[in-house]
């Protein structure tokens, strides 16, 4: 029964006992947004100016990065800000409407906000405690 690889394969010599043969495998890895100043230096060898184009773009996304996060807690800023606001003019709204014989409105009314903010708090910590 013959070999059914042996004729798409090529022979393959077969070395004598005597020589030693030996396999190298070499694996380069990095973690980040730069490679390592070797790798930039084998790119510079291809394309000159290539190190520099690669070092602008990570200047830039950090720019980008930075601005996004201070818009980002700017909007919250604000929107605690606006919670604050809604939260005590509803509250003052309930005192008033209380002082003035309105007992089950401003009850509810100022019961209902305090509930909500409350509520509002707890979900906001389990939600960041997830995260």
């Amino acid at each position: 029964m013959s070999d059914p690889l042996a004729d798409i394969t090529p022979a393959i010599p077969q070395q004598e006992e005597s020589e030693s043969s030996r396999l190298l495998i070499q694996r380069a890895q990095y973690i980040g947004p730069i490679p390592p100043p070797q790798m930039l230096a084998e790119y510079g060898k291809i394309v000159p100016d290539f190190p520099e184009r690669i070092v602008s773009r990570f200047e830039e996304e950090g720019h980008h990065r930075a601005a996004m996060e201070r818009e980002a807690m700017s909007l919250q800023s604000r929107g605690q800000w606006m919670a604050m606001l809604m939260g005590l003019t509803a509250i003052i709204g309930s005192v008033i409407l209380t002082l003035n014989g309105h007992d089950w409105v401003g009850g509810v009314m100022g019961g209902g906000t305090v509930v909500g903010l409350v509520t509002v708090f707890i979900s906001g910590r389990a939600t960041r405690s997830e995260l």
